[in-house]
């Protein structure tokens, strides 16, 4: 009876979808480590989430974020779009120099763990829906460090007197920094990611208090 019973169960697993037994992890994502990111839970201002894969090589990860600022929409939609405010937010950020409309040529100094590199590169905007949203994407060389490419899509709406600004970010990586491991790249995409936003936030609500007593 017992023996009955574990294959009536064992019949009843593989009579589930393909789907169910695989799409956790084919999206990349495990049950229970990733409960709370599919909460949706958030800590403070700020929800950020992550996960990444590793494939010929190549390490590549997503990352999601929230960020409330106190300043209007236009405000801080203007500040995305000034070279010397992304310049002074971007932490490792030596040169960001503005070479069309909406391209820039960037170069910026990083170190994830025991790699320390320059990487130069080249960053667009598109899909601009002012003052809403855009996709920025870049990518950029460090020599024998790697190279890093990626984009995220960025949008602003409007809180009261404030603004809900969300990112979803996806990246890839490869050569040295590929080989030192998805945590440790993660962990640091989301410090960086962290010193941008509150220098950024810092920025534009510095500015806008400066407006305000003009």
């Amino acid at each position: 009876i017992h023996t009955t019973r574990r294959v009536a169960r064992g019949v009843a697993g593989l009579n589930r979808s393909p789907a169910t037994l695989f799409g956790p992890l084919l999206a990349g994502r495990t049950p229970g480590r990733d409960a709370g990111r599919d909460r949706g839970e958030k800590s403070g201002l700020e929800c950020a989430g992550s996960h990444s894969g590793k494939r010929g090589g190549r390490l590549s990860m997503e990352l999601t974020g929230e960020r409330r600022i106190e300043a209007p929409r236009e405000t801080v939609w203007q500040a995305l779009n000034d070279p010397e405010v992304l310049k002074a937010a971007i932490p490792g950020c030596q040169e960001l120099e503005k070479t069309a409309d909406n391209a820039f040529a960037a170069t910026v100094q990083a170190k994830v763990g025991p790699v320390k590199a320059t990487f130069a590169g080249a960053v667009e905007l598109t899909d601009i829906m002012a003052p809403e949203s855009y996709r920025i994407s870049g990518e950029g060389t460090g020599g024998a460090a790697g190279f890093a490419r990626g984009g995220a899509w960025v949008r602003l709406a409007e809180d009261g007197d404030a603004t809900v600004l969300t990112y979803e970010a996806d990246a890839q990586v490869g050569g040295k920094l590929a080989q030192i491991g998805s945590r440790l790249i993660q962990g640091t995409a989301r410090k960086l990611a962290g010193q941008f936003f509150d220098r950024f936030a810092a920025a534009v609500q510095q500015d806008g208090s400066e407006a305000e007593e003009s």
